[in-house]
């Protein structure tokens, strides 16, 4: 018997997001894990486990899948897995920088 309630795929949330980085500012997104059922329903899910192919972009908690950036703009591909059952997206951080003319102070601007 086919059980409706089983989770047949998976997708990570935010899908390819883009956080801005300044100095002094280190943004944070949180990626969450959702299941697709065979009945159609969506529902989030516990017990996932990720992973960044950049670890110099920022950190990454493999259990709680928050990230902070390093305060370095790049991408990174972000994966989770639960079980069998694995998705991705992709990360951008951009670096902003403010540059002032010589002699001119942050208090300045």
């Amino acid at each position: 018997m086919v059980d409706p309630t089983e989770i047949v795929s998976i997708e990570l949330t935010p899908l390819d997001p883009s956080l801005e980085t300044t100095e002094g500012v280190l943004p944070t997104v949180g990626f969450v894990v959702l299941g697709h059922q065979r009945d159609g329903t969506t529902r989030p899910m516990t017990g996932a486990r990720f992973s960044t192919s950049n670890v110099a972009l920022g950190a990454l908690r493999a259990d709680t899948g928050e990230f902070q950036s390093a305060g370095v703009g790049g991408y990174a591909t972000v994966h989770a897995q639960l079980a069998e059952l694995s998705a991705e997206t992709l990360l951008t951080v951009h670096l902003r920088r403010e540059i002032f003319s010589e002699g001119v102070t942050t208090a300045e601007r």
